[in-house]
């Protein structure tokens, strides 16, 4: 039982860095004018938006313990 309780704190910790990680480049992303203006053309923003949200749901998601890094 203790094995199993390490192992999904490593993976919890894992995934926390990751979502950390994204967030500081969206941040970053987000900061610069230049760049943001970019993403936010008609022809990129629902390709972002879909690719954000499906992001949100694998991490969030009933699934989430099933992502593969």
């Amino acid at each position: 039982m203790m094995e199993r309780h390490e192992e999904n704190e490593g993976i919890a910790k894992s995934t926390a860095g990751l979502c950390l990680e994204t967030l500081s480049m969206v941040r970053y992303l987000t900061s610069d004018t230049v760049i943001r203006q970019q993403f936010l053309m008609v022809e990129v923003l629902p390709r972002l938006v879909s690719m954000l949200t499906n992001i949100l749901n694998k991490i969030v998601g009933s699934k989430s313990l099933e992502i593969k890094v």
